[in-house]
């Protein structure tokens, strides 16, 4: 049996949030998928509402990121 891949597994979880929370989930990779993702992590913080998640997928992103949408939670896959 072939193992989700940790991008899908995260997604899937922050999905089950509690009846009523709206947040959406955004997610950030350069490897090509079959889902919708953002190239850039700035793209993804640009198309994010107020309490959404942004998860980003193993690798370098370069260039800064300003932030100016409340409550957004920022995740990077790769703890290492």
């Amino acid at each position: 049996m072939r193992r989700l891949p940790a991008l899908l597994v995260a997604a899937l979880m922050l999905i089950a949030l509690p009846v009523g929370v709206a947040a959406r989930v955004l997610i950030v990779t350069k490897r090509h998928v079959g889902y919708l993702h953002y190239g850039s992590i700035q793209r993804a913080v640009n198309a994010a509402r107020p309490g959404d998640w942004i998860l980003i997928d193993r690798g370098v992103y370069d260039g800064n990121v300003l932030i100016r949408t409340s409550r957004l939670h920022l995740r990077g896959l790769n703890r290492n």
